[in-house]
């Protein structure tokens, strides 16, 4: 878990983090550094944040490539489970009527309770919300390729009687339609991201997966994907890509604060790596650190009990997508 949500994975540390587990029979699942990315997709697929991102290449056939979390997500009758991730799509080839899943969260068995689909609609890609991944009710938009969109599901769990279930579904900020309604649902007891259910028809196409956060209420778009000033850090994060100067200040809500910072760009902060800074804390303090010096980039260790960082840019750093994607592709 990461405060202040229930779940947060942006794949910082090359691999599924919090995650439980992976199935990928086809080996087509990776976690990819933005050097690779940008080589291999071109520029618009450097990571939403940071310098990682979750691949699937769907080149690599029909079986299902996913992890899966069963803690993160969990809500019981009448609960709130909403999740929030970043999702690039590019290159797709499908049939007609193509349809497979990306998202799912799912009851005990597992039981699919609410999803996210992408299919192809007569020729028109879109992206859709159901109760199943075969669903009939959905709510649907056209997919924009070559570009990371932000994805919400918010799904109230049914309370069991009357069937009153919900599930909204959020495109880039706005509601696609009306909420779902009436459904019934059981508790949520894990959720699955990837590639599943994939039909013969679909051939190619890259999926890209960032940023994802679970929480019980709705969590929204980030306000920017690279913070001007002030980057508020609240689990593992390269905020920085390249040289440059920052101010820190930790805190936590407990005595075990433990934030560690790697002048790095990838994610070599094993035991043989060396931290440029390491801040602690034995009371419920805020402690800092100015003109924290780097060469490489700047990766946030996080560690603690409801630990947060705040990472502030010195002026005249060149803070930009269009500076990361250069440094990538020079590196």
């Amino acid at each position: 878990m990461a405060y202040p949500y229930t779940m947060a994975e942006g794949f910082e540390n090359g691999t599924r983090g919090e995650f439980d587990s992976e199935t990928d029979t086809n080996s087509k699942l990776n976690f990819r550094h933005a050097n690779y990315l940008v080589r291999r997709w071109g520029k618009g697929a450097y990571p939403y944040k940071g310098t990682y991102a979750m691949e699937v290449d769907l080149a690599g056939g029909t079986a299902d490539a996913m992890v899966i979390e069963t803690g993160g997500f969990d809500a019981a009758a009448t609960v709130t489970q909403a999740v929030r991730f970043y999702l690039y799509v590019s290159g797709l080839v499908m049939a007609a009527s193509d349809r497979f899943t990306i998202f799912k969260l799912e009851s005990a068995g597992p039981v699919d309770e609410a999803v996210i689909d992408i299919r192809n609609n007569a020729g028109t890609i879109e992206i859709l919300a159901s109760e199943t991944g075969a669903g009939a009710t959905v709510r649907a938009t056209n997919l924009i390729q070559g570009q990371w969109n932000s994805m919400e599901l918010v799904a109230l769990v049914d309370s069991g009687a009357p069937n009153d279930g919900t599930i909204n579904f959020y495109v880039n900020g706005g509601l696609i339609g009306s909420a779902i309604t009436g459904l019934d649902q059981g508790a949520i007891t894990q959720a699955s991201m990837g590639a599943m259910g994939i039909e013969a028809g679909t051939t190619a196409g890259l999926l890209l997966f960032d940023e994802v956060i679970g929480d019980d209420l709705r969590i929204s778009p980030l306000a920017e994907r690279i913070p001007s000033h002030t980057d508020w850090v609240t689990h593992d994060q390269h905020v920085a890509v390249g040289p440059g100067c920052v101010d820190v200040a930790a805190t936590s809500s407990s005595t075990d604060l433990e934030v560690l910072f790697y002048d790095t760009d990838d994610a070599n902060t094993g035991v043989t790596a060396t931290p440029i800074l390491t801040l602690r804390s034995s009371a419920d303090e805020t402690v800092q650190h100015l003109d924290l010096e780097f060469r490489r980039g700047l990766f946030v260790d996080v560690g603690g009990t409801n630990p947060q960082v705040w990472v502030t840019f010195k002026e005249g750093y060149a803070h930009s997508v269009g500076r990361r994607v250069s440094y990538a592709m020079d590196r």
